[in-house]
């Protein structure tokens, strides 16, 4: 309600053709090139956004929709949303990935990756969770707030090895029992290594989730 509310009251201009209204008008969103199906880690075309056969002992991910490429319209979007505390980024970067992602029944339930709780102070308010309400909103499924991280860890700059190494026991779900026997899409804005994602993926299934993927905005290598 107060990103849509900060929309009306204070208008944007369209970061790609300056027209007033969202930071992505609609005609500007839809004409932006995304990320065809592949798997994320080799870029080798799959059906579905799967991860392919070869790649699947990198991690314990099996799916991985991506949008677009972290670049131009894309990361400025990112960087106002996370960077300018601009709430209303998060419309024309929900409405993207919900394009993006198949039909999903009501048996598939929604979670964000959660922002470092430090991050979260500073800003004001979790991006991640503001991305993954708007998304399920719209494509008419539940959001669970299911996942919490336990530490203030940045990844920006770390090596792979690092990032997997930072990871390890970095996020805890906080009620299991909501998502046990669910099918859950984990909701992230960029994704560089997966390492993250695939931690959050690890401690879901333990909690007894049924198929967890993973859904971001943008990638970045």
């Amino acid at each position: 309600m107060i990103t849509y509310l900060l929309q009306f009251i204070a208008p944007d201009d369209c970061i790609q053709c300056g027209s007033e209204g969202l930071l992505l008008c609609e005609w500007c969103r839809l004409s932006l090139e995304t990320v065809p199906s592949r798997c994320f880690y080799c870029q080798k075309v799959t059906n579905d956004y799967d991860i392919c056969d070869k790649c699947k002992n990198k991690s314990s991910i099996r799916k991985l929709y991506v949008a677009n490429e972290y670049k131009n319209e894309p990361k400025e979007l990112v960087a106002a949303l996370k960077f300018k505390s601009k709430r209303q980024a998060s419309i024309p970067i929900s409405r993207i990935m919900a394009e993006q992602l198949p039909y999903l029944d009501k048996e598939t339930v929604l979670v964000n990756l959660p922002t470092a709780p430090k991050r979260v102070r500073q800003r004001g308010f979790d991006h991640t969770k503001l991305i993954a309400k708007a998304i399920a909103k719209q494509k008419g499924v539940k959001y669970i707030n299911a996942l919490s991280k336990t530490d203030n860890k940045r990844q920006v700059g770390a090596t792979r090895k690092q990032r997997l190494n930072q990871t390890v026991n970095s996020y805890r779900v906080t009620v299991p029992r909501k998502v046990a026997g669910k099918n859950v899409i984990i909701i992230d804005d960029v994704v560089t290594t997966g390492a993250s994602i695939d931690s959050a993926v690890k401690i879901l299934k333990k909690a007894g989730v049924k198929q967890v993927y993973a859904a971001v905005f943008a990638y970045t290598k």
